[in-house]
């Protein structure tokens, strides 16, 4: 037998389809092949061609949410729910796409966040990388908290609604960090490079070629929004939810702080000259680049995830979010053309 494991399926079902029929090419028979995705799909919103047909032919196990949780995970504040706890109120809400958040809860007394990390040496990597931004003073400490869920003490402070010098040289201290603790051997950036210009192509309707150098490998942090950090007390700017987004699309940390900070011109000069005073490494000629893969990526995911979510303040939200992403991509593609 041979089961197909995903989170999707997504807008089109292709990653399921394009794994089962690659089996049957194999020779594998269409009665040995199971798929497992996280919900029952609903083949008539699927984009791919003849999605229902070719699906059809595979016996479907759509799984549900683990029961394997700490006893002690008293509230859910998965599936966007954590928006409750984090904004003062409604109007202030980003978007979330719920089927692509990882699980979170909160003990009963609120100050335990549990969430799910991974099996085995999936969440154990994590874990470590959060270890070592809690020695860095830069997060909460974590514990295993078993069933790939890790434990992490609820930072009691204020969401940070402007910035001043203060929080830009933390930002830039912040990123200095990852790049000297969190480094790679080697990485490519051929499909990123690939991936931004299909993203320019389709939401845009532009033809533009992009190059991502690559100087300085690193796991980066994927989240940069102000809503991802905490003034703590004593006034020290923390980092949350910062060790598990290396592995998404939304890259790397210095674009996606300017970009979400919403910098301008000083605040941005100030954040590279401070990032490079710290780790020697230069960047103003690499940023252009990455500023606008960053944006045509984050307007691909709010522009796909306004079509799947079905509530219609969701859709409101993305959507208001992938218009700023557009309106700043048409500022950065004059810049860009400009040089």
């Amino acid at each position: 037998m041979f089961f197909v494991v995903d989170e999707g399926p997504g807008l089109s079902g292709s990653s399921f389809l394009a794994v089962a029929e690659s089996l049957v090419q194999a020779g594998v028979p269409p009665s040995r092949i199971v798929l497992l995705p996280s919900s029952r799909p609903n083949f008539s919103s699927l984009l791919a061609p003849d999605a229902a047909a070719r699906w059809s032919r595979f016996r479907t196990i759509p799984l549900s949410p683990t029961r394997r949780i700490s006893a002690a995970a008293a509230e859910d504040i998965g599936w966007g729910n954590w928006r409750r706890v984090v904004f003062d109120s409604e109007q202030e809400w980003c978007g979330v796409w719920a089927w692509t958040e990882r699980q979170k809860f909160l003990s009963a007394d609120k100050g335990i966040l549990f969430r799910f990390e991974g099996y085995g040496h999936y969440g154990n990597e994590v874990r470590d990388r959060s270890r070592t931004l809690a020695e860095g003073g830069w997060g909460p400490t974590v514990s295993n908290a078993g069933d790939g869920f890790s434990a992490y003490p609820w930072i009691a402070g204020v969401r940070p609604r402007d910035i001043d010098r203060g929080a830009v040289l933390r930002l830039a201290s912040y990123c200095a960090f990852r790049q000297a603790h969190f480094r790679l051997r080697s990485a490519s950036g051929e499909a990123l490079e690939q991936m931004t210009e299909i993203n320019l192509g389709r939401a845009l309707g532009i033809s533009v070629s992009v190059v991502l150098p690559i100087e300085w490998p690193v796991i980066a942090d994927g989240r940069m929004m102000p809503h991802e950090w905490v003034l703590a007390a004593g006034g020290r700017l923390l980092k949350v939810d910062a060790a598990s987004h290396g592995e998404d699309h939304f890259y790397p940390d210095i674009a996606g702080a300017i970009i979400e900070w919403k910098l301008d011109n000083g605040a941005r000069d100030l954040l590279i000259d401070e990032y490079e005073r710290i780790s020697g490494d230069s960047i103003k000629r690499r940023l252009p680049a990455y500023l606008l893969a960053y944006c045509a990526f984050r307007l691909g995911f709010t522009l796909s995830a306004a079509r799947s979510v079905s509530e219609a303040k969701e859709i409101g939200r993305f959507k208001r979010e992938a218009e700023s992403y557009r309106e700043r991509l048409a500022t950065l593609l004059s810049l860009v053309t400009a040089a």
